[in-house]
Formats: C-alpha cells, sequence, structure tokens
C-alpha cells in the first residue's frame, strides 16, 4: 500500500483508502473503502481517522501526496505480508496468520453494531466466509428486541424505497 492509496477529510473525519487488487475484482479495477471517525470526543485506539492520521504522521506525508510505500521496517525497506505476520507475532505473542488482522477487524465491527451485509461489502466478502469470520462476536452479542426491530425496520425500509 502507498501513502497516496490514503485519503483522510480532517474536516468530516473520514477515512478511504484504496484497495487495487483482490481475489473477487477478476477485471482488477480495485475498490475504495471508506469509514468514518468512531466520534467520541477523544478517538479510541481503533478509530479509522486515528489511525489513517497517524499512519500518514509516522510515514511523514500528512497530505498523502507520495507513492512511496506507507509501510516499512525499521531499516526503511517496504515490509512484506511475511514480514507484518511475524511483528505481530512478536508483538502478540500469538498464534497469527494472515487473515488474522481481517477476522479480528469483521469481530471488532460486529460488536460495534455494523450489519452483516456492511461488514462484507466493507471486507469484500461475497460469501459465507464473512459468517464464519464474524461467529464468535454474533454469539458474545446479545440479541435485544429493539436490535431485532431496528433490523426488521433496517430491511423494510431498503426494500420499500428502494424501488
Amino acid at each position: 500500500m502507498r501513502i497516496q492509496d490514503v485519503l483522510r477529510n480532517d474536516r468530516e473525519k473520514w477515512a478511504a483508502i484504496w484497495l487495487p487488487i483482490s481475489k473477487s475484482d477478476q477485471q482488477g479495477a480495485g475498490v475504495w473503502r471508506t469509514l468514518s471517525c468512531c466520534g467520541k470526543t477523544q478517538c479510541e485506539v481503533h478509530c479509522p481517522w486515528r489511525l489513517a492520521s497517524k499512519v500518514m504522521e509516522f510515514a511523514g506525508d500528512m497530505l498523502g501526496v507520495s507513492d512511496d510505500f506507507l509501510f516499512k521496517d525499521v531499516r526503511g525497506r517496504t515490509t512484506t505480508k511475511q514480514g507484518v505476520i511475524a511483528a505481530c507475532k512478536h508483538l502478540f505473542s500469538k498464534e497469527v496468520t494472515g487473515h488474522s488482522r481481517r477476522r479480528s477487524g469483521a469481530m471488532l465491527y460486529v460488536r460495534k453494531g455494523l450489519p452483516i451485509q456492511e461488514l462484507a461489502f466493507l471486507g469484500r466478502w461475497r460469501s459465507s466466509v464473512v459468517l464464519a469470520y464474524a461467529e464468535e462476536a454474533l454469539q458474545e452479542k446479545p440479541m435485544t428486541l429493539i436490535n431485532l426491530s431496528i433490523f426488521y425496520l433496517s430491511n423494510y425500509l431498503t426494500m420499500h424505497l428502494s424501488t
């Protein structure tokens, strides 16, 4: 990922990242994914806008115009997927795979209340694998009548207002 693949809007507090390739993108067109700030007075550690700001600050390009790589190792070299996995294993002393961050992110968003359809869009999942990634978080999340009412109202409005 390059620095110019990250956009930030500091006034409206959102961040967007360009994802140039994926398994489900046969044409190689790429996609943008945009996330807003957590909305707290003091941003949470996982706030997308805060993270984008911190990463760009660390990379030395707050404007996001450089085509330099966003993430580098301690020697200033471009990181590899294997290097990131090794660093995560070192930091967290856990069994870490290439999908650990996707699964953890999916669980975080489910716990925060993001609907599965939006999670699937965000993660570019076109199969039921999103349910496997979110399963643990879904098991922990109590379903209330309010949640169900919002779910059914949302589906009703989507079906009837989109026609």
